[in-house]
């Protein structure tokens, strides 16, 4: 079987530096490592177009741990509790959820519309519900907050982000 090389690219991380062959066969194009695979024992870190970040990172239940703006240098940073078993890439070597720091960066808008936290019990975070790309490009993310008071008055906060990039990091619990 004659193989063609019709392309390379590099990943960088913390860790190592992995190049991949894009090659041709008789069959559909292959690409090796697969996605999942760029991370065997940890995902480190991966950059990202919202459209990409939306499309690979299914976030539903999902909890949002911590919020960080930084207007000055347009970033903001979110701590989520991810649920790794519910992605299409998962294998049942990763944890089944850990943490994760999603950094926005050039952020041009940035709205969390509903969100109160003096109204959650101490114990709670904001939960995702579901994620989608607007018209205008910007990252829509609907989430869910039960409140203290009266039952029924729970919150369900509107996050709409609009940014250059999205990094994904892997965190270690002591990192919050």
């Amino acid at each position: 079987m004659k193989l063609k090389i019709i392309g390379t690219f590099t990943i960088l991380s913390q860790r190592a530096k992995l190049t991949c062959t894009l090659i041709k066969t008789g069959t559909p194009l292959k690409t090796a490592p697969t996605h999942r695979t760029l991370f065997p024992k940890k995902m480190e870190m991966i950059k990202l177009t919202l459209a990409e970040f939306e499309y690979k990172y299914y976030l539903h239940d999902s909890d949002i741990e911590k919020i960080e703006y930084d207007a000055e240098n347009k970033t903001l940073t979110l701590t989520i509790e991810f649920c790794f078993w519910m992605q299409n890439w998962y294998d049942k070597t990763t944890p089944k959820n850990g943490l994760i720091a999603v950094t926005f960066e050039n952020v041009s808008h940035y709205s969390y519309e509903g969100y109160d936290p003096s109204k959650l019990f101490s114990d709670c975070t904001p939960e995702i519900l579901q994620t989608e790309i607007a018209d205008d490009g910007t990252l829509v993310i609907y989430t869910f907050e039960f409140v203290r008071y009266e039952p029924g008055e729970d919150l369900y906060p509107v996050m709409k982000i609009n940014a250059a990039n999205v990094e994904v990091t892997e965190l270690e619990r002591y990192n919050l």
